[in-house]
């Protein structure tokens, strides 16, 4: 599997995310990383990883959507994107009919990222940059079956391709487990042909706590480390979230080990973010937020 491969999608007006119309993409990847794909480490910028980027015809709530992904980028990893000048290597944001990206970073041409009509949400450019940075779909991980379950019947014809799963020598997951919070998990209803769900939890109940909003605590720790970004990784003992899951979290947060794991934890609690991220928040800077 090469780094070019195309993650497409398309609009299926259903009530799975936002208000009207949900954005469901078609690949057989999973969010572990991929081994083979190029990362965006050619631009050091002290402890920070430059990515140039351009737009080209995107409307302008695109723009916004856009803007607030790679803010939350710069808040919580070690990548920072930044207007291109004359880079060799970028990301072009366009507008080609639907949400899609690359995996990882082209060596060929710019990397391509798709937000059409329909994409304009945060979440889905999040999503799509997370591919564009290396990443692949969560519920195809080598180890899922251990977490959930694929209904086969509730599946649109010829969509089972979909919900593959990847050989183990395909990702690396730096440690991070399963996580159905990630925001690279299809919702439970994806691809159904009847409005059941797609996609349970291991003995059969419906999956909670799924979101495509933001990323979670392990999508942020997972591209901290992918990306050695020494200064945000935290060494804690990551636990899987399962169905009945409401919280993606680490263990160790008690009385007894009271500590915020990152030096810019009082920073982030001033700029409010004990709020706006309360999962990451609560576990990697407890203190600061005084949740422990």
């Amino acid at each position: 599997m090469n780094n070019n491969i195309l993650v497409t999608s398309f609009l299926i007006c259903l009530t799975l995310r936002y208000s009207s119309c949900s954005i469901i993409r078609r690949s057989v990847q999973g969010r572990a990383s991929a081994r083979d794909a190029t990362k965006w480490m050619n631009l050091p910028d002290g402890d920070n990883w430059n990515i140039p980027y351009v737009m080209e015809g995107v409307n302008i709530n695109a723009q916004v959507a856009i803007r607030y992904a790679i803010n939350d980028f710069h808040e919580t990893t070690c990548l920072r994107f930044i207007p291109r000048t004359t880079e060799k290597y970028f990301v072009k944001f366009v507008d080609d009919r639907g949400c899609y990206a690359q995996i990882g970073r082209r060596v060929d041409k710019p990397n391509t990222l798709s937000v059409s009509e329909g994409c304009e949400h945060k979440g889905i450019v999040l999503h799509e940059l997370m591919h564009t940075i290396g990443f692949y779909h969560e519920q195809a991980r080598p180890d899922r079956d251990d977490y959930i379950s694929i209904v086969k019947e509730n599946i649109m014809e010829y969509q089972e391709h979909n919900f593959k799963k990847l050989d183990e020598s395909k990702v690396e997951s730096f440690g991070i487990p399963y996580d159905v919070l990630s925001i690279m998990h299809y919702p439970s209803g994806a691809f159904s042909s009847n409005g059941k769900d797609t996609i349970q939890g291991v003995n059969g109940e419906k999956l909670t706590g799924m979101q495509q909003e933001n990323l979670s605590s392990s999508d942020i720790e997972q591209v901290n480390r992918m990306y050695n970004c020494q200064n945000l990784m935290t060494n804690a003992t990551w636990e899987s979230t399962n169905s009945s899951s409401t919280d993606t979290s680490v263990l160790g947060n008690t009385a007894d080990n009271c500590k915020d794991k990152h030096s810019k934890c009082g920073v982030f609690a001033q700029r409010g973010r004990c709020k706006r991220r309360r999962n990451w928040m609560s576990t990697n800077c407890p203190k600061a937020c005084g949740t422990c």
